[in-house]
Order: structure tokens, then C-alpha cells, then sequence
């Protein structure tokens, strides 16, 4: 929303849509990387995952993008 100074998408068991969780993985946080270069008021994007192995996926896609964090 307009002047949130920061955004947490809701978990899902699965990925986007019934995607596998890498491709919904790399879509999330390259939507997320789009939103925080657009947005200056927007200054984080929060991702909690349901379990150990989604929060696994996560970190494996941020790293293969490039992202800190």
C-alpha cells in the first residue's frame, strides 16, 4: 500500500499458483527486488516461510539473485 515502509506476502504451502517452490521462490523475490527499486518510501520485504526446508528454497534463490539478507 502507498506509504508502507514495508511489505510481508502472506506463506503458502505451495508456490505460486501450484509452482514448483524454487520457481515461486525466484518470482517472489525478483517481484520484491522490483517493488523495493520503484518504491523509495518502501524500505524492506519480509518473507516467513512454513517450515525449515521453503525458508531453504528462499535462501537459495535470494543467493543465486544476488540478494543480501
Amino acid at each position: 500500500p502507498p506509504g508502507s515502509k514495508a511489505l510481508a506476502p502472506p506463506a503458502r504451502r505451495r508456490g505460486v499458483a501450484g509452482a514448483p517452490w524454487r520457481t515461486a521462490a525466484l518470482f517472489a523475490l525478483t517481484a520484491a527486488q522490483a517493488a523495493l527499486g520503484r518504491d523509495p518510501e518502501l524500505e524492506r520485504v519480509i518473507f516467513v516461510q512454513c517450515n525449515e526446508a521453503a525458508q531453504q528454497v528462499y535462501r537459495e534463490a535470494a543467493e543465486q539473485l544476488g540478494i543480501d539478507g
